[in-house]
């Protein structure tokens, strides 16, 4: 029986740490899609977490289709999703002093 060179051992390191990155990874993806959904969150920290998951944001048109993926993602309604929209678009307007 022969030992195992310093070359098989490193690379068993090697493996386990990827194997742990990959399964911290996976259980930080996980709790995210609970927040994601969860009713514990608002509206807008849902469709943040999403946004962050995705690296996309939110889209302006009412009527694009990722709305309704949006919606579905978050446990959100077309409305509730759609609220945040108009929030978001009022906040992004310039404000006029009369």
């Amino acid at each position: 029986m022969s030992r195992p060179s310093p070359s098989d051992s490193f690379s068993r390191d090697l493996q386990h740490e990827a194997e742990h990155r990959r399964l911290e990874q996976e259980a930080r993806r996980a709790a995210e899609l609970i927040q994601q959904t969860s009713i514990a969150n608002s509206p807008e920290a849902r469709i943040r977490i999403w946004e962050q998951r995705h690296q996309i944001t939110l889209p302006r048109n009412p009527e694009h289709q990722l709305i309704d993926v949006i919606a579905d993602a978050t446990a959100l309604t077309r409305a509730q999703v759609l609220e945040e929209q108009r929030v978001r678009a009022e906040a992004r307007a310039p404000r006029v002093s009369g």
